[in-house]
């Protein structure tokens, strides 16, 4: 069976956006605007974030139109956290959102939903482990959601061991984010094992974290 993971829904900008991180190879993008006749027109790229900012390679032309849109962009496993990357470039006053889902396939992989390992994890500013290290070095599957507050919580991937004190988490260091009530798939590709870390935005800010694990038999 195949089937499509939402990565969330995007307002394309005149600055490049990056979207979580992506396990797959092939993307389909549904355009959302006000006026379907206004043309619009934006590019969409490979990207990955390294020590000299972001990197953008393989651009392609993104424009809107009714029908829903796929792209096929292929990773290099060198690329630990590789994304997405959008970027508009016409001037129309239009506001413009594309939402982006990733494709994959479960025809060899049975899904059972377990219980979700821990209760609700309330977030502030405080780094909070949401994903502990497993002692036998896998990785699972997780659905994380920001199911509570109007805050966005930010995420970090961190190697196995890292001492989660040692590590920054903030609106400008991060793996990927979720906004109130949205969710995010962190599938197990060829990634070690991690530690999930959350900071929150603001001072004070509270959000609810839920996840829920997956296992394949």
């Amino acid at each position: 069976m195949m089937s499509w993971q939402s990565l969330g829904l995007f307002q394309v900008k005149s600055d490049w956006v990056l979207t979580p991180s992506v396990t797959s190879n092939i993307f389909r993008v549904s355009h959302v605007f006000t006026n379907v006749d206004t043309y619009l027109k934006a590019v969409i790229a490979k990207a990955f974030r390294d020590d000299r900012g972001l990197n953008i390679f393989h651009p392609q032309r993104l424009t809107s139109r009714e029908e829903k849109e796929i792209f096929i962009f292929y990773f290099s496993d060198e690329i630990a956290t590789p994304s997405l990357a959008f970027k508009r470039l016409d001037n129309s006053s239009v506001k413009w959102f594309i939402e982006i889902e990733m494709f994959f396939s479960s025809s060899s992989k049975q899904q059972t939903t377990y219980a979700q390992p821990v209760a609700d994890i309330n977030v502030n500013t405080q780094k909070t482990v949401i994903i502990p290290e497993r002692t036998d070095g896998e990785r699972h599957s997780y659905l994380i959601s920001n199911t509570a507050g109007s805050h966005t919580v930010f995420f970090k991937y961190v190697p196995l061991g890292t001492d989660p004190n040692t590590v920054t988490v903030s609106a400008t260091s991060y793996d990927f984010l979720l906004t109130a009530n949205e969710k995010f798939l962190d599938s197990n590709s060829s990634r070690n094992a991690v530690v999930g870390i959350c900071a929150a935005v603001t001072s004070g800010a509270n959000a609810r974290i839920k996840v829920t694990e997956y296992f394949y038999s």
